[in-house]
């Protein structure tokens, strides 16, 4: 089947976007509809759960160290977190 291009508009933020020939014929391989929302709302949306905005210090519970870091879980949080080097180390 060929498609053309098709020009929509965001039903999240009402701006316009463009679905290319190709991507439809994705999205048929696939067995999903077309979006109905622009790439930067779907982008968005994906990446909603995501904290990068609430920044804790926490302990750093490699044994023998004292030292805090900065972490995206609350100190009240159950579990452990390490530093850099401990986590990407083979201890």
């Amino acid at each position: 089947m060929e498609y053309k291009e098709e020009k929509r508009i965001c039903q999240n933020c009402k701006s316009k976007f463009l679905i290319e020939p190709e991507d439809f014929g994705f999205y048929e391989k696939i067995g999903v509809s077309p979006p109905t929302w622009c790439p930067e709302c779907r982008l968005i949306r994906r990446l909603m759960w995501r904290n990068e905005h609430s920044l804790f210090k926490r302990p750093n519970a490699e044994e023998g160290k004292k030292d805090l870091i900065i972490s995206v879980f609350h100190p009240d949080a159950k579990i452990k977190t390490y530093n850099r080097e401990m986590w990407w180390s083979d201890r």
